[in-house]
């Protein structure tokens, strides 16, 4: 969403994904393949950049404080990602799932997530 939304106001916007013909990289004249979780993927793509942003909190948190030392403005910043990871992993574990209800036809409505093993 970021994506369509930044090119309409010519943002000059590019994309990491580790699949080249992932449905972003269409959208992109900057489409730049390697891997979220890899350390100097991560670091060589931010070098770039004036601004970082992540939509998918499993990244490589030390390659984003690297940038992030080195002036790059990154959100959500490689410390709340941090937290988020730590909080998932205490909630979920290494071999647990998320099994989340179908959604109702209220759109307000809480889920109640069950953990299975």
């Amino acid at each position: 969403m970021l994506l369509q939304a930044g090119s309409i106001l010519d943002f000059d916007i590019r994309i990491m994904e580790q699949d080249a013909d992932c449905p972003a990289a269409s959208l992109t004249s900057k489409f730049h393949k390697g891997k979220i979780t890899d350390y100097q993927d991560v670091v060589a793509f931010g070098e770039d950049c004036d601004i970082v942003t992540i939509e998918i909190e499993n990244v490589n948190i030390q390659a984003l404080a690297q940038l992030e030392s080195s002036g790059k403005k990154v959100y959500p910043s490689s410390f709340s990602l941090g937290i988020i990871k730590d909080k998932r992993e205490k909630i979920v574990g290494p071999k647990k799932a998320l099994t989340i209800p179908p959604k109702k036809t209220n759109p307000y409505m809480l889920y109640k997530i069950t953990l299975v093993e």
